[in-house]
């Protein structure tokens, strides 16, 4: 676990500009859109922190809804992109941030968007039923929207390829989607603690720019996590 992060790291600062900026296109929209909505809705837009009053009226909550539906498609695309960039930069190739958009194919977001749909679907089921089906089909599936970009998997052959990979390395897969999970809302909490210094609207902008720093990081990892389960896979055949 520890190399995986190290490499990780390694790979974020030396190109940290270049997810950055990706991050802003592919998920500051998101972010943007759960804070207006969910403060027009009155409710806390995030753990600690309550709903900023400028965003009120069901203007903000059209505004919000239309950016949180635009979301979920950049999203997917970010995540192509990213995976996409990392070969790219492996290869020695200079890469722009639009260029690294503009490579998406969009049958491939649309695929990855519908993955992740499906793996949220299946993970709340499991979680209703008992906490840990839905903690088993979590580290089962995680890595679905990976095997569609990385191996290519169509439909539910990607359910399949993660499962397949993660069988036998089950602990490791959740404690890395755990710790992942971990960094971010350590990051949150601590900006939910700084809400009397800066108010609802000053945090809101701090944990805006916490998710989109994290948000690249999240995905190196689960993609070095792929990789080395790819390897790992391949050295036992």
């Amino acid at each position: 676990m520890k190399i995986l992060f190290e490499r990780s790291i390694a790979t974020y600062r030396t190109h940290f500009r270049l997810f950055w900026k990706m991050a802003l296109i592919g998920e500051l929209p998101a972010y943007v859109g759960t804070v207006i909505f969910l403060s027009a809705m009155e409710r806390p837009y995030a753990l600690g922190m309550e709903p900023i009053s400028i965003f009120s009226g069901a203007g903000w909550k059209v505004i919000g809804g239309a950016l949180a539906l635009i979301r979920l498609m950049l999203s997917a695309m970010f995540l192509v992109a990213v995976v996409y960039a990392v070969e790219d930069l492996d290869e020695g190739k200079t890469l722009t941030v639009m260029a690294a958009y503009r490579s998406v194919p969009m049958g491939m977001a649309v695929a990855v968007l519908l993955a992740f749909i499906l793996v949220m679907l299946v993970i709340s089921i499991g979680m209703m039923a008992f906490i840990v089906p839905g903690i088993l089909l979590a580290v089962w599936f995680y890595l679905s929207p990976y095997a569609i970009v990385i191996d290519e998997a169509e439909g539910w052959d990607a359910f399949r390829r993660s499962k397949q990979l993660v069988r036998g390395h089950g602990g490791k897969v959740l404690g890395i989607i755990g710790a992942s999970f971990g960094i971010e809302l350590a990051g949150s909490l601590l900006i939910a603690g700084l809400r009397p210094l800066f108010g609802s609207l000053g945090s809101g902008v701090l944990l805006t720019g916490w998710d989109l720093v994290i948000a690249p990081f999240q995905i190196l990892l689960m993609i070095f996590l792929y990789d080395e389960l790819r390897n790992a896979e391949s050295g036992n055949r």
